[in-house]
């Protein structure tokens, strides 16, 4: 199944925000297609206002011949482009998951709670270039544990010797995990992100 269309995705993403009562006074598509990256120029409840470059796709499974737990983002640049923009503001590496397109989860035997939604964040740093069509994997484990808890987070082992830090958590999250994140995505745990 394809995923979600950009701007969907973005569509989904501002109504979280507004629902959190965060203005945004921007938002916009750019790169050389105008898909990617996202730039949104946001003001917290705090008055605080920073600048976003995020990058999302949809999170779906693996494929039939990958593990049962195996979900992914496949990261797709578009006209041979190898590299996430810096610059503009914090750069975000996401992921958007909605339980009522995993149809392929489901047919491998994974029951995703009804209504689940979770956004995942990969640490940018972590992913300067990118190939063609690269994935970022997350197990489906910490899917469900970010919707019972509203946040989690894990390591992931990275290609010589190095890790990275998953951060799962639930929609009504992801202002507070906007506003954290600018301290350094390696650096945020889940009390932080939940007790904003």
């Amino acid at each position: 199944m394809p995923g979600l269309k950009k701007t969907e995705i973005a569509n989904r993403l501002t109504r979280f925000l507004v629902q959190s009562n965060v203005n945004i006074h921007s938002a916009e598509f750019s790169g050389v297609n105008k898909d990617l990256p996202w730039r949104v120029l946001i003001e917290f409840q705090t008055h605080t206002v920073r600048k976003y470059e995020i990058y999302m796709w949809t999170i779906s499974h693996g494929g039939r011949t990958r593990s049962k737990d195996e979900y992914r983002i496949q990261i797709i640049l578009g006209d041979g482009a190898n590299r996430l923009d810096f610059g503009f503001g914090t750069t975000l590496l996401l992921g958007y998951y909605d339980e009522r397109s995993d149809y392929v989860g489901r047919s491998v035997g994974n029951m995703p709670t009804p209504s689940m939604e979770i956004i995942v964040a990969w640490d940018p740093i972590r992913h300067l270039r990118v190939g063609v069509s690269s994935s970022c994997q997350v197990q489906f484990d910490i899917l469900e544990e970010a919707y019972r808890k509203g946040v989690a987070t894990r390591k992931r082992s990275l290609s010589q010797g190095e890790s990275e830090q998953i951060i799962a958590l639930r929609p009504e999250y992801f202002a507070s995990y906007l506003a954290e994140v600018s301290g350094g995505h390696h650096l945020l745990v889940p009390e932080a992100i939940m007790n904003r």
